[in-house]
């Protein structure tokens, strides 16, 4: 039996090793450029470098990490994970320190190490917009954090473009905190107005106003937010991304409708209502086609949708019946069934309110009721001698359109919001009409008056109580 030698072993393992590296060497090999300097013709480098490149992998994307750091050595030590961890250590001690500068250094080196852990993205953005936005006094210095962290979450949807999450959150950031925050008069004016006038000479700031998908900016920040919605519905849909973690799909899908309705509330709050009638009809639009005819997904197996009538359920059965048929499985699904699940996406969408709540908006004199009212108060909170009297003309002038209105609604006392919103109203009419008449409670003739005198207590209570915030904190203003 022959037997090698240990030499030529040797020499056998050499060959061996040297040839197995050369289809490693030649599909990793580097990149000619930098991808952000690479010009057309530049060698791209080998199938490892050109993923690296695409994926952000590469320790070429550590740009922000001080190489002299002890990051950086425990990254090069592949200790990845730990130095992430160090640095967020760091990151909520600065936090605590309010070393603002620092956090945000933290902040974007973890997101360097881990670009893809879309945690990283949705925490700290979510850290910086309401956290630190918080941490300071002054209006623009807090809506500058809720810029920087709504782009943090921007960057990291460039990064994790395929995440229906991110996009998600970008959406509910715009919405939310700039619409629903105390300093939300101060933010949506900020939004086309930016106070960094330095900056921006007194424009939008456009890496915060911009389209997902296009290069466009929007008039109001709702509108902003029901376009990143809907990019997270739409990567959503697609079979090759992740799905979303957010909530039932229902409620998922629902959001660019809800963002809408949100704009058309908003600019009337602000007294903006020539554009009211046609935001409605969008808020119902999108509420009709855009969700009432979308597919939605059922523990029964089918997929449905809530604008279906007795043909789409039958349909429907025969789909998901074929279907189980193709899988042996005996089970039959029955149009009733189809319609009970039907009837319990319309329950946890509660679809039927707001479609009629829409429809009801979108009415002339619903419009017109708001737009008087919202002169009333205007005239009430003004300086202007007599302007007493002239709220309290509009005010019920407003009121008796809102009675009339309400009479020929069909949501009745389902629309607890609106009722609570004229409750306030009348709370106004009253004391415009006491600077007036010099009578402290509101006359019976007044209109809504039935609605004033057969609520709780504590209804006229808590109808006080707003009308007394809304004066504090100047809501109602030109």
């Amino acid at each position: 039996m022959n037997e090698f030698t240990p030499r030529q072993r040797k020499i056998a393992y050499a060959v061996a090793l040297l040839l197995l590296s050369i289809p490693i060497i030649w599909l990793g090999r580097p990149a000619s450029v930098a991808s952000a300097d690479r010009a057309e013709g530049d060698d791209v480098g080998g199938k490892l470098s050109q993923k690296r490149d695409a994926f952000t992998l590469g320790e070429a994307s550590l740009g922000n990490v001080d190489p002299s750091s002890s990051t950086m050595n425990l990254v090069l030590f592949g200790l990845r994970g730990v130095a992430t961890n160090v640095l967020w250590q760091d990151a909520m001690d600065a936090k605590e320190k309010k070393d603002w500068a620092r956090l945000r250094s933290d902040v974007d080196s973890i997101t360097l190490l881990q670009p893809h852990y879309e945690k990283v993205w949705d925490f700290q953005g979510w850290n910086l917009a309401y956290n630190v936005a918080a941490e300071w006094d002054g209006v623009p210095d807090r809506w500058y954090w809720v810029k920087e962290g709504t782009k943090f979450v921007m960057d990291g949807v460039d990064r994790n473009s395929q995440s229906p999450d991110l996009r998600f959150k970008v959406g509910q950031i715009l919405g939310q905190k700039i619409g629903n925050a105390d300093e939300k008069n101060y933010y949506r004016r900020y939004w086309n107005e930016d106070p960094d006038v330095a900056a921006f000479g007194g424009q939008t700031d456009p890496e915060l106003n911009r389209d997902p998908a296009e290069t466009r900016s929007f008039p109001h920040h709702h509108l902003a937010s029901r376009a990143w919605y809907q990019y997270s519905v739409e990567a959503n849909d697609n079979p090759k991304f992740p799905r979303q973690s957010q909530m039932i799909e229902e409620l998922f899908v629902s959001k660019p409708a809800e963002a809408q309705r949100q704009y058309a509330e908003a600019i009337e709050e602000a007294g903006e209502f020539a554009d009211a009638p046609a935001a409605w009809t969008d808020a119902r639009r999108d509420w009709v086609e855009g969700l009432g005819k979308r597919r939605l997904p059922s523990y029964i197996g089918a997929t449905v949708f809530v604008e279906a009538d007795e043909d789409d359920i039958r349909q429907m059965a025969e789909e998901v019946n074929a279907r189980l048929a193709e899988y042996g499985i005996e089970r039959r699904i029955t149009p009733e069934e189809i319609q009970a699940e039907i009837g319990r996406k319309r329950n946890s969408l509660n679809y039927d309110f707001w479609k009629q709540k829409a429809t009801l908006e979108a009415r002339p004199e619903t419009v017109k009721a708001r737009r008087l009212v919202y002169e009333g108060k205007l005239a009430l909170v003004s300086d202007e001698p007599g302007a007493q009297k002239i709220a309290a003309e509009k005010l019920w002038e407003g009121l008796e359109l809102w009675d009339q209105v309400l009479r020929e609604s069909p949501l009745g006392t389902e629309d607890t919001l609106g009722l609570s919103e004229r409750m306030t109203d009348l709370v106004y009419l009253r004391d415009a009409l006491q600077f007036t008449t010099g009578v402290a409670e509101l006359p019976e003739d007044a209109p809504l008056y039935d609605l004033w005198q057969n609520s709780d207590p504590s209804a006229r209570e808590a109808a006080i109580d707003e009308f007394e915030y809304e004066r504090r904190n100047n809501i109602i203003r030109g």
